[in-house]
């Protein structure tokens, strides 16, 4: 007689299979997301500052330890701060507010990395790139600070020159130079308005004629528009006096 061998699953039996010794189910984890990769601050002066909000959210399911907010590079702290929390607990699906801070010292390109650092377990350094650029200022000085025509007879014209020059560290732009006041006694026959002086340049010329209409001391003012920050508008006081013309 042939034996026949029936093969009888345990699970059919109503056995309960016990888990191999130490295996676990793994804890949930902390995922570290930012809401931007670039922060762009564009170009800004010395003494300038601009901000701009960067989010830390924890998108996984388990508590997400926030370690540090770090620079990469620690020649560039004197541009850039970081205020807010940059260490902590971050719960599932909450966030943390940092406001980032760009305020150049110096002329160039200023960008670098800022980095989060967690126990986010599939990347433990989260890296955002910060943009910005330091651009110089621009510094009008005119010469000489006023002019005055003395006495002209009434028929006669006298000319005064104005020399504009860029003491600062990057290009003057001038906008529109004006006769202020006394625009009937003085004129400008050289006109340096809209006109760009390179940092150091001592070249900007205007000229100022006086040409007085009626006997009697004048006075009238020269302006000039820039984009000295500082300084936008400046004003060279003109001054003279009509005289009645000799007689021949």
């Amino acid at each position: 007689m042939r034996s026949v061998w029936l093969f009888v699953p345990w699970f059919a039996l109503g056995c309960r299979a016990e888990p191999p010794v130490g295996d676990s189910a793994p804890e949930p984890a902390g995922t570290l997301a930012t809401s931007a990769d670039v922060l762009d601050f564009g170009a800004l002066r010395a003494g300038e500052t601009a901000t701009q909000p960067l989010d830390l959210t924890n998108v996984g399911e388990g508590d997400l330890a926030l370690w540090d907010v770090a620079f990469s590079e620690d020649g560039m702290r004197a541009h850039w701060q970081v205020a807010g929390s940059t260490a902590g607990t971050i719960a599932p699906g909450a966030s943390t507010r940092l406001e980032v801070i760009f305020a150049p010292l110096a002329v160039g390109d200023l960008g670098f990395v800022l980095q989060a650092l967690s126990d986010d377990p599939e990347a433990r350094v989260r890296e955002v790139e910060l943009r910005g650029q330091g651009i110089g200022t621009p510094r009008i000085v005119v010469s000489p600070a006023a002019l005055d025509f003395g006495l002209a007879p009434l028929g006669s014209a006298v000319e005064a020159e104005v020399v504009v020059a860029n003491h600062g560290d990057a290009d003057l732009h001038l906008g529109a130079v004006t006769i202020a006041d006394g625009a009937g006694d003085f004129a400008l026959t050289v006109d340096p308005s809209d006109s760009v002086l390179a940092a150091g340049e001592e070249t900007g010329l205007a000229v100022v004629r006086f040409e007085p209409q009626a006997v009697g001391p004048v006075a009238g003012a020269l302006a000039f528009a820039s984009d000295d920050p500082a300084s936008p508008l400046v004003e060279v006081p003109l001054g003279g006096e009509g005289a009645v013309p000799s007689s021949r």
